[in-house]
C-alpha cells in the first residue's frame, strides 16, 4: 500500500490493509450507529415543515404587494427613500473631509 500524498487508505501499523470494518465505517456513524434511520426520520420531519413554509410566506408577501402598489403607499416609501438619501448623501460626502 502506498503512503503518498494520493493514497485513498492510511495504514495504521506495518503490513495494514483496509478491511471489512474500514469499508463499512462508511455506512456507520462516529460510534458504529446506523445512519440512514435518522436521515430518513430528520428527512420525514422537515421536508414537510418546509412545503408547508413557502405558501406560509408566500401569503403576506403577495399582500405587501398589493399594498406597495397603492398610490399613497408608493408616495410615501418614495418620501421616506428620498429623505434618506437626503441625508446619507452629504454625509456621506462630506465624510472624507472629517478624517
Amino acid at each position: 500500500m502506498s503512503t503518498g500524498a494520493g493514497s485513498r487508505h492510511r495504514a495504521t501499523g506495518p503490513g495494514s490493509r483496509p478491511g471489512p470494518a474500514t469499508r463499512a465505517s462508511t455506512r456507520a456513524g462516529p460510534h458504529g450507529a446506523a445512519v440512514l434511520p435518522p436521515t430518513t426520520l430528520l428527512a420525514a420531519i422537515v421536508v414537510p415543515a418546509r412545503a408547508g413554509l413557502v405558501p406560509a410566506a408566500a401569503l403576506p408577501v403577495g399582500r405587501l404587494g398589493r399594498t406597495l402598489r397603492r398610490p399613497r403607499t408608493r408616495r410615501a416609501v418614495e418620501c421616506v427613500g428620498g429623505a434618506a438619501l437626503a441625508v446619507l448623501g452629504p454625509t456621506l460626502g462630506t465624510a472624507p473631509l472629517l478624517r
